[in-house]
């Protein structure tokens, strides 16, 4: 039993949640929206109404995902000032958007490194207005949500759960 975790969830606002709930908005919301969007680059150019349909499922588990995470405990975790934790919380924090921040950081990198290369060889690159957006909502998403995505995905149940 981590005491850290306990005192975390129970201090702090939002429901609780079990590990295995919480990794699996974790999923729905890092696989849901680069399926998303994937599939409704696809569907756009065949004008398929079937995929469409599948989009709109993988929207509804994106959305599953991230209001999931923001209204558990972990969210708050993550996200509150210095004053409402104590200095094991914060450490715990810390820790989340250390590793949240290294994640990203090299996220960026592949990014740029891809898009020299694709740049050189002819490879996809984002061309329309959708497809920039896309990129830019992803790594919006990315860099809002993943210090809680990791205490969500990190973090043990607490006991009762």
């Amino acid at each position: 039993m981590n005491k850290l975790t306990t005192k975390v969830s129970k201090s702090t606002n939002g429901q609780s949640l079990s590990r295995q709930r919480r990794r699996l908005a974790v999923l729905a919301t890092y696989l849901g929206y680069p399926l998303m969007t994937g599939l409704w680059y696809f569907a756009a150019e065949t004008r398929s109404a079937g995929l469409f349909v599948l989009v709109i499922g993988l929207a509804l588990a994106t959305l599953y995902g991230l209001v999931t995470l923001f209204t558990s405990w972990v969210w708050y975790a993550a996200n509150n000032p210095d004053q409402q934790l104590d200095e094991r919380q914060q450490r715990v924090r810390d820790r989340a958007y250390l590793y949240g921040y290294r994640g990203l950081s090299g996220v960026v990198v592949l990014v740029s490194v891809y898009a020299g290369i694709a740049f050189d060889n002819g490879w996809w690159l984002p061309t329309t207005w959708n497809q920039v957006q896309a990129v830019v909502w992803g790594v919006l998403l990315l860099a809002l949500t993943l210090p809680t995505a990791i205490l969500a995905w990190i973090e043990p149940d607490a006991p009762g759960e």
